[in-house]
């Protein structure tokens, strides 16, 4: 990776990339710690910022720390190969020692920030969030099951249940099946459906459980079948 330092740079005023933003942040004793460790030795690592210094890419809780150490931050500008998004992914994966659940929150966070698949590429063949998912999974090197139990954690808005997920304290295989299921679609079966009327249900298996209710009410049987 290619940096170069830059100086004169307002720690207030840069905006914070969005990726880094899935990514928990270390609290509590960790935190302070990290505050004492740079009060005493200076910043090891200096806060990494886009190419035009703007933008933060990774350093979060490093620049509150020297805020409350009293200590001014060096930073420094990445100039490597590839899209900044790629760059944040790749040092915080590196670098944190985050758990499988931890991993999957932060896909889930990360999928609907990820450029739409070229057309005609193999990921455009799955098409909408769940080809998001898929590859923000792959890059987070997690399976695309926890990753959707992941999104319907952070869908329920549960704030103590997603912090505990978060943090490290909670699977979130765990936190999914403590959410009440979603209510199903009250619609009636559709009125032209005969006798040997056939209803296709496609979607991923994590979320079978929660369509299955609608095949009872319009009076289908489930069967499933292998392609």
């Amino acid at each position: 990776m290619s940096y170069r330092e830059i100086r004169g740079v307002d720690p207030d005023k840069l905006e914070v990339h969005p990726a880094a933003e899935v990514f928990p942040l270390v609290e509590n004793a960790e935190f302070e710690a990290l505050v004492e460790d740079i009060r005493k030795n200076g910043l090891r690592s200096p806060i990494v910022l886009d190419g035009e210094g703007k933008v933060l890419l990774d350093g979060r809780r490093r620049r509150l720390a020297c805020q409350r150490a009293g200590v001014e931050p060096r930073f420094v500008a990445w100039e490597g190969e590839g899209s900044p998004l790629e760059m944040v992914i790749s040092l915080n994966v590196q670098r944190r020692h985050m758990s499988e659940s931890q991993r999957a929150m932060a896909a889930a966070r990360l999928a609907p920030q990820l450029p739409a698949a070229e057309k005609g590429s193999a990921a455009c063949l799955n098409l909408g969030r769940q080809g998001r998912a898929a590859r923000a999974a792959a890059m987070l090197n997690v399976s695309r099951a926890l990753v959707e139990h992941a999104r319907r954690v952070l869908a329920s808005g549960e704030a103590e249940l997603i912090r505990q997920v978060e943090s490290g304290q909670l699977k979130v295989s765990t936190a999914a099946r403590q959410l009440r299921p979603p209510r199903p679609e009250t619609a009636e079966a559709p009125a032209d459906a005969g006798e040997n009327a056939v209803l296709l249900l496609w979607g991923p298996a994590a979320t079978l459980a929660e369509k299955l209710p609608v095949f009872d009410r319009w009076g289908f049987q489930y069967r499933q079948c292998r392609w």
